[in-house]
């Protein structure tokens, strides 16, 4: 009798916990996709931040200092001279 009660106990503990578990299945399903979805977000953050640096230091380096600042600016250097190319043989003469 007394076995029987011992088994009978751990059968419906066995069951409580399998039934536990399947209703945790969902839950975890559910962390890894919105974790995998994270990690794609940092991916692409990582890359931005690569390439924010690489222009940071672009910014701040003497030899290109001249390149940037004609980037963006219209201004120019007094030795330079902007240059605007028409197509002449399409203006209609």
């Amino acid at each position: 009798m007394e076995t029987l009660v011992k088994i009978v106990t751990n059968g419906v503990l066995s069951t409580v916990a399998l039934a536990a578990l399947v209703n945790l299945f969902p839950y975890y399903w559910s962390q890894q996709a919105q974790l995998q979805s994270v990690q794609t977000e940092v991916k692409q953050a990582e890359a931005q931040v690569k390439q924010l640096r690489s222009n940071l230091s672009r910014s701040f380096d003497p030899a290109q200092a001249q390149n940037v600042m004609s980037e963006q600016s219209a201004m120019l250097a007094p030795n330079q001279r902007r240059v605007i190319l028409t197509n002449q043989g399409e203006s209609g003469q």
